[in-house]
């Protein structure tokens, strides 16, 4: 992506280096934030969306607009990564499946359900 396009020539996201935009922007949902940080980001999102999709017309363009924008903000996320559980067959460490797998149920205390949707691109 041209940042400088994206966020302006002299944008706080054009000055973010690669780590930082790995470990302080590039993460995915589930996203937690303060309402006035909701505010700024929201606003900023909406105005890179075009600019990121004109670049990337794909699917996910949307998110990386997301990312460019807190990074322009410079609020960065702080990531909780075992709060995901994907599939059983996944094998990453810092997936939750340790919560799950010590968890007790019987009749009054059944698993607890979750639903992860992905939308994917046809061709």
């Amino acid at each position: 992506f041209s940042k400088a396009f994206v966020c302006g020539q002299d944008g706080a996201c054009t000055k973010t280096s690669k780590t930082d935009a790995e470990y302080l922007y590039g993460v995915g949902p589930v996203y937690l934030a303060t309402v006035a940080d909701w505010h700024k980001i929201a606003s900023t999102w909406w105005e890179f969306v075009p600019r990121v999709h004109e670049q990337y017309p794909h699917l996910l363009a949307e998110m990386y607009a997301l990312t460019m924008a807190v990074a322009d903000l410079q609020i960065p996320f702080t990531l909780f990564s075992s709060y995901m559980i994907t599939g059983t067959n996944v094998g990453s460490p810092t997936e939750g499946w340790s919560w799950i797998d010590d968890i007790v149920t019987d009749e009054t205390n059944p698993v607890p359900q979750a639903c992860h949707v992905i939308e994917t691109e046809k061709p």
